[in-house]
């Protein structure tokens, strides 16, 4: 009997078994509740996708809420993913790994639910361009708030939470172009493009010109439309940054205190970045810049030859120099700057330094020899122009040490008298000219010297491009820093502007004077009468 309950016993239980086999070989029915949000405001995620062992199930809801069923067997581990991938939204994938437990009730359905919080938010695409052209490193602006800075492309990407309930200003900005705005709706997936255009830049420069070498004028006023904008720097220039729509007019004035002219006005079309460039003419003319070489002499360098050598030097230095006319340019710096330029005497009093650097520094030189005879020590003396021309060629004859200071003053005096000084004419009356020469500069000036008047010709930006002789002046008043010039035979009619040149004549070997212009005298020996 207890064997028949036993057998009976096992053979429910088998069937019960194989019951709950059969029913565990298709899995248990699990029921899935899923909510997702965004963690940065804690709001419901719609159209997330929900992705079971990389098999798509469904979206979440306008509440960002899912619930499905699925058929898993118990202990089987599953993967669960939920991605928000829609345009407008980027979000990081919330992954989640979980284990299919024995349910505690065959005839009940087990209930899973999750919480995913997803990191991440909302975008829009910022394009900052000029024209066609990206522009990268902009920084943009939303509503007068810094978002962030465009890449290599020009593209940013802000990413954002909340909504917007209005329109929003969003600006992009950089140096050397001109901000730029766009008001636009602010929703997921918006592409914006907020265009700049680039500064105008109207660059600036004020020259001048003297004995052929061209400078930079410092502290020129510079006006656009009547405003103010700045002075010049030390090289004459000034950057005039337009911020305005493109083919606006504006005029453009220069004034220049003690140039000629005193003020310029020029009008400019803004359309692309421009140079404007203008040569101006000082009312006071600059000293000459003027080297002394050296004074060799073949001699045997006795104390005495060197101290006479020493001496020519340093008193034709301080009688040439005691001249307003004329500003030194010491020895040693002339020397440093001759091997700069890589230059040697010979190159220079023959084909001259006017094509060199060093027609910055110096306007001419002088150079010369000592020698002795019978009669004492005999001092050669040349004056060259930067064109390699000889200016003045001069010899002295000295008995000794104490003949050279009325040497130099001599020659000091011969030079000022030889050196063709340019003025310029800065007024024009009925009965002559008043031009930037007076007793003041050093010129040695005298009634009744004359000059040649040489029309200027200007090109567009006012530069002197040449001249033409239209006659000559003579001198009738000087004053202090100007004189009056009245006319000898002058052709053409002078205007403000105007070179007058001082007249140079050759005389023959009988001492009369030969006319003819400009004309260099050469080989002259003795004093100057």
């Amino acid at each position: 009997m207890r064997n028949n309950i036993t057998k009976n016993s096992l053979l429910i239980m088998s069937v019960l078994a194989l019951f709950l086999s059969a029913a565990c070989s298709k899995g248990n029915k699990i029921e899935l509740a899923i909510e997702a949000r965004s963690v940065s405001d804690g709001m419901p995620l719609s159209q997330a996708k929900i992705i079971l062992d990389n098999k798509e199930e469904g979206e979440t809801d306008s509440s960002g809420k899912f619930n499905g069923q699925i058929i898993r067997k118990p202990g089987t581990e599953v993967e669960l993913v939920i991605k928000k991938d829609a345009k407008g939204y980027r979000y990081e994938p919330w992954k989640k790994a979980f284990i299919i437990r024995l349910p505690k009730d065959s005839a009940a359905v087990d209930k899973y639910e999750f919480i995913a919080e997803l990191s991440g938010g909302k975008y829009i695409t910022i394009t900052a361009k000029e024209k066609d052209s990206p522009i990268s490193s902009a920084q943009i602006m939303i509503d007068k708030k810094k978002a962030g800075v465009t890449n290599d492309k020009g593209i940013y990407e802000h990413t954002y939470t909340g909504a917007f309930s209005k329109e929003a200003v969003i600006s992009a900005s950089k140096a050397g172009y001109v901000t730029g705005e766009s008001r636009v709706k602010i929703e997921p997936g918006a592409e914006v493009v907020v265009n700049l255009a680039k500064y105008i830049n109207l660059n600036i420069t004020a020259h001048t010109e003297d004995y052929g070498v061209v400078s930079g004028i410092a502290g020129i006023d510079v006006y656009i439309n009547g405003k103010p904008q700045g002075k010049t720097n030390k090289n004459g220039e000034f950057v005039y940054d337009y911020k305005g729509e493109p083919n606006k007019k504006v005029t453009v004035e220069l004034k220049a205190a003690d140039y000629i002219p005193y003020s310029w006005k020029k009008d400019v079309v803004l359309k692309d970045s421009a140079s404007l460039t203008r040569y101006f003419y000082p009312v006071s003319p600059k000293p000459i810049k003027v080297g002394i070489y050296k004074f060799a002499s073949n001699l045997y360098a006795d104390n005495e030859v060197k101290e006479i050598i020493s001496r020519v030097h340093t008193s034709l230095s301080e009688s040439l120099f005691d001249n307003k006319a004329f500003k030194d340019v010491p020895t040693n710096v002339l020397i440093d700057e001759v091997k700069k330029n890589k230059l040697s005497l010979d190159k220079m009093t023959g084909k001259g330094w006017a094509n060199t650097n060093l027609k910055k520094l110096i306007d001419m030189i002088i150079v010369g020899s000592i020698g002795k005879d019978d009669k004492g020590y005999t001092v050669e003396t040349k004056v060259y122009t930067s064109k390699g021309k000889i200016l003045l060629s001069v010899i002295k004859q000295v008995k000794g040490l104490r003949d050279i200071d009325s040497a130099a003053r001599d020659l000091a005096s011969e030079i000022a008298e030889r050196f063709p000084f340019e003025g310029t004419v800065v007024a024009v009356e009925d009965d002559g000219l008043k031009i930037n020469l007076g007793k003041a500069g050093g010129y040695r000036l005298s009634r009744g010297m004359e000059f040649d008047v040489q029309a200027a010709k200007f090109d567009n930006e006012g530069k002197i491009t040449g001249v033409n002789n239209i006659g000559v002046v003579e001198l009738k008043k000087i004053d202090a820093a100007s004189s009056f010039a009245a006319p000898v035979n002058v052709k053409g009619k002078a205007a403000i502007g105007d070179k007058v040149v001082r007249k140079l004549y050759e005389y023959t070997e009988a001492g009369q004077r030969r006319t003819g212009g400009l004309i260099y005298r050469l080989n002259w020996e003795g004093d100057t009468h």
